[in-house]
């Protein structure tokens, strides 16, 4: 299949429409990675989204609420981890302070996001009833390898030993899970943590071992069924 490729004119007019209608974080994160943008610009627009707590907010168009949220502040720290390994300092640290005040160890897990009273604007699936966290399977297959996944990358004030367990706490669930039960937004947390350097081999190798299989079961092969 031969390579398509923008014209000169057709990649300027993409730009002019990322810089004129994105948000103030996209742009600065558009600047850093196509436009050697400076980084520091990426961490003062993430700034401007971290709550008291240390959470993130604003980082997902499909759920509004101001308050903190695992969901959000995951693709915070995913976007700290990809201006580098040094970056992030007190910022990232004070994200990964949330997140473990955010565990429930009753499910070994995070809520993606925290109880609310549904009055900002969400999508359907973001909406609060007294099934929402057994709807969910009680978080074991998402968020649960991104937020591991995120402890080692940011591990500095994280306990070794509770890490060791969560880390075996996943790869246990990846080798055991039924693939039809992994989701595409579960896939993608199981392929963040086996892509995170940071985690240690063998645990990433065995959760690698079965992406194939969940991937192919995310797929809808039956082109009857497409649309």
């Amino acid at each position: 299949m031969p390579v398509v490729q923008l014209t000169p004119e057709s990649r300027d007019r993409a730009v002019d429409f990322v810089l004129t209608h994105a948000l103030a974080l996209d742009k600065a994160v558009f600047y850093h990675h196509l436009l050697n943008g400076d980084p520091d610009t990426v961490l003062e627009e993430l700034a401007a989204l971290q709550n008291d707590d240390g959470g993130f907010h604003g980082m997902e168009a499909d759920y509004q609420d101001t308050s903190s949220s695992v969901l959000c502040t995951l693709r915070a720290l995913e976007i700290v981890e990809e201006l580098g390994p040094d970056a992030g300092g007190p910022l990232a640290a004070r994200a990964v302070d949330y997140l473990l005040a955010s565990y429930v160890p009753g499910w070994h897990s995070w809520p993606l996001v925290p109880g609310h009273d549904n009055s900002a604007p969400h999508a359907p699936w973001w909406h609060r009833t007294d099934e929402f966290d057994e709807g969910w399977g009680f978080f074991a297959d998402n968020p649960r390898p991104s937020v591991a996944a995120a402890l080692h990358a940011f591990s500095a004030n994280v306990d070794a030993d509770f890490l060791r367990e969560m880390t075996g706490v996943v790869v246990e669930r990846a080798v055991e899970v039924d693939p039809a039960a992994v989701q595409k937004d579960a896939l993608e947390c199981y392929i963040r943590f086996a892509t995170t350097p940071a985690v240690p081999d063998a645990a990433r190798e065995a959760v690698l071992a079965r992406l194939p299989e969940f991937v192919e079961a995310t797929l809808v092969t039956d082109p009857e069924q497409w649309g």
